[in-house]
């Protein structure tokens, strides 16, 4: 099929998967493969990823992500649309954990870098933020669709996200096919902690399907 193009999702990691560890010293590539995350379902050749081109840029150091990071993240988007089929209008951002936190700061850090010389304006259909690691609700967000999924970690915090950005509840574990566009799951009553939350959250093949209805 030469004229299909793939939606993209990209991914990015928590605090313990870049490419140095606390100590400094070299972590393998398979550290982006922890808690089940997008780049682990890559690697088993999941069915969940079949339709889609995974992006997961890794942070050199153990570190949070930062306003860099996303130029950096931009110019391999750029690569994947000229080259790889990529589609532009199904480019879909997740990450857990510090990378959830990236999520909803890449939104900002996009807004701020409108108009500069030369950038274009990267376009997100959807994000779906796993266990954001902000220490402060989510107060807004410009982008229409999103998925937050979260667990005992911060409960209160992103309870209050989940009511700032008025996301509709999707229970974890059940079948059927959200219709709306503002969605949450709460794993804390199955006391999920951080790591569980992320394998749950990107198991999860209702979220994967919900992507590709943009």
């Amino acid at each position: 099929m030469p004229d299909k193009t793939w939606p993209v999702i990209c991914f990015l990691h928590g605090i313990g998967e870049a490419a140095k560890n606390s100590r400094g010293a070299d972590q393998a590539i398979k550290v982006l493969f922890n808690h089940g995350a997008p780049p682990w379902h890559c690697e088993i050749n999941s069915p969940l990823i079949q339709d889609f081109i995974v992006l997961s840029p890794q942070l050199p150091s153990r570190r949070a992500w930062e306003e860099r990071d996303l130029g950096e993240v931009n110019q391999i988007l750029k690569t994947l649309y000229k080259s790889f089929r990529a589609n532009r209008d199904k480019s879909y951002l997740t990450g857990f954990s510090i990378g959830g936190r990236a999520v909803f700061d890449f939104v900002v850090w996009g807004k701020r870098g409108q108009g500069k010389e030369g950038e274009e304006t990267l376009r997100w259909a959807a994000l779906w933020p796993v266990d954001d690691a902000y220490d402060q609700p989510r107060a807004s967000c410009d982008i229409a669709r999103i998925w937050l999924h979260f667990g005992t970690w911060k409960p209160g915090v992103q309870g209050s996200t989940v009511r700032n950005l008025r996301l509709q509840e999707i229970k974890a574990f059940r079948t059927g096919h959200p219709k709306v566009d503002r969605l949450y799951t709460d794993y804390s009553p199955f006391r999920y902690d951080h790591g569980p939350t992320c394998v749950a959250a990107y198991a999860d093949s209702r979220v994967y399907e919900w992507l590709l209805r943009t």
